[in-house]
């Protein structure tokens, strides 16, 4: 809800005029929401950099909390349900957290449930407000051709109003188990496909088992020379896609296998997922696979930062997960046992999620 009112309105902009501003400078600014974090993005030239940081400055420290705007707010919210809803893989992804976790924030859906988002405050938004989006909380991170001077320069003009905080709250992590195995199915009728996810539970990147996760997921699913693909699409050509997926977040976190698949095909994917993981936990892989696993997900990452608006995007990500040269030195020291290890840890009880016609 907050990440929708931060751009539609502030207490010295009406979202008309934040729009005008960016059309004449050829702008944007956007925001998006992940299990962790919110992150305004914004994208403009050098010489119209002032403009744009005062626009970005009033967001985070103008806000506009009226009944009217949390009104606009629910709207978007609202919407966003209607258009999760309608999306098949993001609707299986919901429903495999809920499973997954008994309690905590990862469980929720991204864009809340129909009751918080209705029985919502102005007084209870502008709190969280405050004690979420405040300079021990903020990362502001830039990518481009300018120098330190120039960048200072911009961000006081734009945050001369924001008051020094305390350090960065501690994160009070979860650890939470799964005590038996489950499906949920889901009706499909948007495309007629099967969406299959299966998941477990699975380190934060604080975790010194989050190096040997990382590469198991990228043994699993690092494109076509994963084992998913080479497996499920290549030799039993049961999949359009298929992959592996385990996301960096700073609580326990959850790693899945996914594929789209035809009709009645769901428990033969679920065999060979388990087969596949059957492996990992019993046979130490080469020393070679673990080298190309980690090696084409750190050039994915390099392929991403070629980009001012990615790199910036990942800078401000090292201040929350750790630097990438910390991670990187954490994933080459990996071995075929910490596969192993890490494999029959984590791969017990699992949870599915199943969309289908």
């Amino acid at each position: 809800l907050i990440a929708s009112m931060l751009l539609n309105e502030t207490k010295n902009r009406t979202g008309a005029e934040m729009e005008e501003v960016f059309y004449r400078i050829n702008g944007s600014m956007n925001i998006t929401t992940t299990l962790d974090t919110t992150e305004i993005r914004l994208l403009t030239s050098k010489k119209n950099l002032m403009p744009a940081m005062r626009i970005l400055g009033d967001c985070l420290t103008q806000p506009k909390f009226t009944a009217g705007a949390v009104e606009k707010a629910r709207d978007n919210a609202f919407a966003g349900l209607v258009s999760e809803s309608s999306a098949p893989f993001q609707q299986a992804y919901d429903r495999l957290r809920f499973s997954l976790y008994g309690s905590g924030p990862y469980k929720r859906s991204f864009y809340g449930s129909a009751t918080a988002i209705s029985k919502a405050t102005p007084r209870q938004l502008y709190a969280f407000f405050n004690e979420n989006f405040c300079p021990r909380q903020l990362v502001l991170s830039v990518a481009g051709d300018l120098t330190a001077a120039e960048l200072r320069k911009a961000v006081q003009n734009s945050f001369f109003r924001v008051i020094p905080s305390p350090e960065r709250r501690s994160i009070h992590n979860f650890n939470e188990t799964l005590k038996e195995s489950k499906r949920e199915l889901i009706p499909n009728g948007q495309d007629g496909q099967t969406y299959y996810l299966m998941g477990y539970l699975a380190p934060a990147a604080s975790d010194e088992d989050w190096a040997p996760m990382t590469v198991i997921s990228g043994i699993l699913g690092a494109g076509k020379s994963g084992r998913l693909f080479r497996r499920l699409r290549q030799k039993e050509g049961f999949c359009y896609y298929v992959g592996c997926k385990y996301p960096t977040l700073l609580r326990q976190s959850h790693i899945y296998l996914y594929a789209a698949t035809g009709a009645g095909s769901a428990d033969r994917i679920r065999d060979l997922m388990l087969e596949l993981i059957g492996e990992l936990k019993k046979a130490p892989v080469e020393q070679a696979e673990i080298d190309r696993a980690v090696t084409y997900m750190l050039t994915q990452e390099d392929i991403d930062r070629e980009s001012c608006l990615n790199l910036s995007h990942l800078t401000a990500l090292e201040e929350v997960y750790g630097s990438r040269e910390s991670r990187t030195a954490r994933l080459r020291q990996v071995t075929p046992e910490d596969v192993v290890r890490c494999a029959n840890k984590y791969f017990t009880n699992y949870a599915e999620a199943v969309l289908a016609p």
